[in-house]
């Protein structure tokens, strides 16, 4: 059973921008696709999949059966919600287990430190001039290209530290690969819903995940 979402929401801050990416999950011959969502604020940004939360909103409202033509092709690749406290420099991150009591398993930590390695490539995506740039993060070599255009400290996922909006993503692997669709400046402030949650440190939620998608059901014993 998916989550779901609680109708409590707290306003975080206004959004200065929403951008909305199509993830492309390669695994073997299997393609998935899913739709995210990265907004930015003056104090917060938040990262989430943009299907799972319209099948939560669904189910959390019975009167509701909205359907977007979109999520004929989509299904939930990013089973989470990350958001990020620029002044404190926090993140946090929701992800879900379903097997486990439905709830979302927490973590926070301090912003991870990443070192980019600057490229002279140029690229246009959505009429932006982007630059291309190169990280390793946690077992991945990444290659993003942001928009200086787009001025954000952060937004796009865990990553950070770059002079502009990242609006395509790809690990050296293939398997995983995003692409900026749309950016929107919505005036609507950012919400964050409360949902019933469970803290655990960064090193157990990793280990409950891999073991979710290896041996599902042994999470209904743990």
């Amino acid at each position: 059973d998916l989550h779901l979402l609680s109708r409590r929401q707290r306003q975080m801050c206004i959004r200065d921008r929403r951008v909305i990416y199509d993830l492309t999950v390669r695994i073997d011959t299997l393609v998935r696709h899913d739709r995210i969502v990265a907004e930015t604020g003056s104090r917060y940004t938040s990262f989430y999949s943009l299907y799972l939360r319209e099948l939560s909103k669904n189910h959390t409202d019975r009167n509701r059966r909205t359907s977007y033509e979109w999520m004929d092709s989509c299904s939930v690749q990013y089973s989470a919600a990350l958001y990020v406290d620029l002044r404190r420099r926090i993140l946090e991150e929701c992800v879900l287990l379903p097997n486990i009591d439905n709830l979302f398993h927490t973590y926070d930590e301090p912003l991870p430190a990443i070192e980019w390695e600057l490229d002279d490539a140029v690229c246009g995506i959505l009429g932006y001039r982007c630059m291309k740039a190169r990280c390793s993060f946690r077992g991945r070599e990444w290659s993003v290209w942001y928009a200086p255009d787009l001025p954000v400290i952060a937004g796009f996922w865990k990553f950070h530290g770059l002079p502009g909006m990242v609006l395509a993503a790809k690990d050296a692997s293939g398997e995983y690969s995003f692409r900026a669709i749309g950016i929107e400046k919505p005036a609507e402030p950012m919400l964050r819903y409360k949902v019933p949650s469970r803290k655990m440190s960064r090193e157990r939620v990793q280990k409950l995940s891999l073991i979710h998608i290896s041996e599902p059901t042994r999470l209904r014993r743990i």
